[in-house]
């Protein structure tokens, strides 16, 4: 796109909080903070679910929006999840966690860590973690408890299978 209408409400804000629901991907993400963020900016210009987005390519779109308008603080909600063909279709999943995060791309890999899918296999988690954040978990600043993935894998549609983690936490 050679440009993008964003609301003048975010591009004056002086300090963005971000409240997305935990959701398996569908079809190319995780609806975690980046995809939460494209909806919340977006939607009331674009359409829902962000149509033309969508066709113009999500995980690029998550991208050029999250490195225009930051997000200050993530408050991630997984008490319970979405596992399955999201975010229309799928199935509630008890998961008990929130995560608190100020640092966007930290926020996404943990949720997709704590969901057993890995997030350097997510196109916009392996590629904000250049430049808009980080997604090692060697690397954060954990505070409260260690996050673990669950003990059977969320459900994906067949084709993102090869987004599960093949060790925890990696």
């Amino acid at each position: 796109m050679k440009s993008l209408w964003l609301p003048r409400t975010v591009l004056e804000a002086d300090f963005l909080v971000s409240m997305p629901k935990i959701k398996t991907p569908s079809p190319v993400w995780c609806d975690t903070e980046h995809e939460e963020h494209v909806r919340r900016t977006t939607g009331a210009r674009y359409g829902w679910p962000k149509k033309i987005l969508h066709w113009k390519c999500i995980q690029e779109s998550i991208l050029d929006l999250c490195a225009t308008i930051p997000v200050h603080f993530v408050i991630a909600d997984g008490i319970v999840a979405m596992e399955g063909n999201g975010p229309l279709n799928g199935s509630p999943r008890p998961m008990g966690n929130i995560v608190l995060a100020d640092d966007p791309v930290a926020a996404d890999a943990t949720c997709t860590r704590l969901m057993g899918l890995e997030p350097d296999r997510i196109a916009h988690i392996r590629e904000g973690s250049r430049f808009l954040g980080n997604s090692f978990p060697a690397l954060l600043d954990q505070a409260g408890e260690i996050p673990t993935p669950p003990l059977t894998p969320f459900q994906v549609v067949p084709e993102f299978q090869y987004l599960r983690a093949s060790s925890p936490l990696k």
